[in-house]
């Protein structure tokens, strides 16, 4: 779909509305050019849908799945700025209905829609089933001081703390922050998803919308790091790692303090991006975000995958 993937590089370099994860430019970079493609519809003459998606094939079967460290993708829907709210709803079920119906049959399908994204039944009546995922989204416009008062008293406590023992500076290189993420990991007994040539890929590809603020103790030690991606509407806290001693010292809650107000600066909504893990969870609620849901869509169609609980959620 060579004319669709061209129409939508111009759609997004001429839209406010997707998000960087869903930009060619993000999608080359983690996935390859030649393992991503999108479906689109039209009203008209208009672009009224799109739905990028990645694919790949694991031990013979085809899938379509979500690329490294890219937690939205499609479908996305495009409202006509004339359309009367009573006419918004068979809109989009005319959009999603069309945009589903577009692609490639495959043993298995996932993706996680953006924020925005609220009506999947078109997913469940081609055999979809959906998980409710939630994510905190922070209004920067606000007043610094009515953001910060929004935190829980724990949270601020922990600001305080660390302004005195750490010292943030902004980062050029990703190094310190995977090795960081990769320890991390390793403690926890969990898989790396991604290689740091791969990391490196994508951080060249969006240099100019990333930024990495490390936090350094007393003998000039990177002790925590943090990456947030920027597009026109959200910063978005992407990724995040501590070293072990320093888990409890606050050093977290210092760091995405200065996220939150790096967003501000460029008066974009910050979006802590979600997680299901319970401390994780906690963790993000406590800075007094809204609580915003976002979607997990999937579908087996392999016999065989069908057979393992794992693959039908």
């Amino acid at each position: 779909m060579i004319a669709f993937k061209e129409t939508y590089r111009q759609f997004c370099q001429n839209s406010k509305r997707p998000l960087i994860f869903q930009t060619p430019k993000w999608l080359d970079a983690v996935a390859g050019e030649d393992n991503w493609d999108v479906v689109l519809t039209f009203n008209g003459t208009l672009l009224s849908g799109a739905f990028p998606f990645v694919t790949n094939s694991k031990l013979g079967l085809k899938q379509i799945t979500l690329p490294f460290l890219t937690p939205y993708l499609g479908p996305i829907v495009i409202y006509p700025v004339d359309l009367k709210l009573d006419n918004q709803l068979s809109f989009k079920r005319k959009v999603i209905s069309s945009l589903v119906s577009q692609l490639p049959k495959t043993d298995r399908f996932i993706t996680q829609t953006d924020f925005e994204f609220d009506y999947w039944l078109p997913f469940y009546w081609n055999g979809c089933q959906q998980t409710t995922r939630y994510t905190y989204l922070i209004d920067t416009s606000q007043e610094e001081k009515a953001i910060l008062n929004g935190f829980k008293p724990n949270i601020k406590k922990h600001i305080r703390k660390s302004e005195e023992l750490f010292e943030v500076k902004e980062a050029s290189s990703i190094d310190a922050l995977f090795y960081l993420h990769q320890a991390d990991l390793n403690t926890k007994g969990i898989e790396l998803l991604f290689s740091k040539e791969e990391f490196e890929k994508l951080d060249a590809a969006i240099s100019g919308q990333r930024k990495i603020i490390h936090a350094y103790d007393k003998v000039g030690e990177v002790v925590c790091a943090f990456y947030i991606v920027f597009d026109h509407q959200y910063a978005h806290y992407l990724i995040g790692a501590v070293k072990d001693d320093f888990r409890n010292s606050g050093v977290m809650s210092l760091l995405m303090w200065e996220s939150i107000k790096e967003a501000k600066k460029r008066n974009l909504t910050f979006n802590f991006e979600g997680s299901m893990n319970k401390n994780i969870e906690r963790f993000f609620a406590s800075f007094g975000g809204q609580l915003t849901p976002f979607m997990k869509i999937s579908k087996t169609s392999n016999k065989w995958l069908k057979q393992f609980t794992r693959f039908n959620h």
